[in-house]
């Protein structure tokens, strides 16, 4: 936990002159060792391409890590890069189901973007979206895909 609130306090220069290469070294060492906010926070900053080179495949892969741990902040991101198909196959169904889990746990914006992306899909689709999110919830996020 240290190592990522050090992360946060170079990210946000708290204390500290704000340096994006020291705050994604130290979210790398507590995202190594399963910190599910650093992960996602990790995704953050290469969706950004703060502190690391953009790669919106790497951020996916931080996100889903973030997720798979329960992390609301790191599902959100993740179903948000699922709609807009950054780092991963657009994929709305699965999409609509991270961000179901995530507005589950108080998730505001991801909330208002599950309803967005429910505008554009079937009610087959919803439907799904919804089974795979139960399914994924029911089985401590081991069958989310």
């Amino acid at each position: 936990m240290a190592q990522f609130d050090l992360g946060l306090t170079y990210q946000r220069g708290l204390g500290v002159a704000q340096d994006y290469n020291e705050a994604a070294r130290w979210f790398r060492l507590a995202a190594a060792q399963g910190n599910a906010e650093a992960q996602g926070s990790l995704g953050v900053m290469f969706a950004a391409g703060q502190g690391v080179a953009q790669d919106y495949v790497e951020a996916a892969k931080w996100f889903r890590l973030s997720a798979a741990q329960g992390d609301a902040k790191g599902q959100g991101k993740l179903g948000a890069m699922y709609y807009l198909g950054e780092g991963i196959v657009q994929d709305y169904v699965r999409a609509h189901m991270w961000l179901n889990l995530a507005a589950a746990q108080g998730n505001a914006d991801a909330l208002k973007l599950r309803d967005t992306i429910a505008s554009e899909m079937t009610p087959a689709q919803i439907a799904q979206a919804q089974e795979m999110a139960h399914r994924c919830e029911a089985s401590h996020y081991k069958d989310c895909d």
